[in-house]
């Protein structure tokens, strides 16, 4: 996640330098990662798979505003729907 963030913290100069994130939201399969990704943004990581010689994670970037809302429990982690299929 971090190679792929859209702003690199180390090479901010120090006056331009926001507060740095590092999380983790969950446990087991619904572990969430977290990292800055800017002063205004973060980025998410989570597991979705794996097979025998590598992971597959799905990576995204939120507001931080969201993130906030996710670390509190005000917004559910899971999209997964709870509905009965049928």
């Amino acid at each position: 996640m971090k190679d792929r963030r859209h702003i690199q913290w180390h090479l901010l100069p120090h006056h331009e330098r926001h507060d740095r994130i590092r999380a983790v939201l969950g446990e087991a399969d619904g572990t969430v990662y977290v990292i800055d990704d800017g002063r205004h943004h973060v980025s998410v990581g989570r597991r979705i798979g794996s097979s025998a010689e590598c992971e597959y994670c799905l990576i995204g970037r939120l507001p931080i505003e969201r993130y906030e809302q996710l670390a509190s429990g005000a917004v559910p982690r899971s999209t997964r729907s709870t509905a009965p299929t049928s």
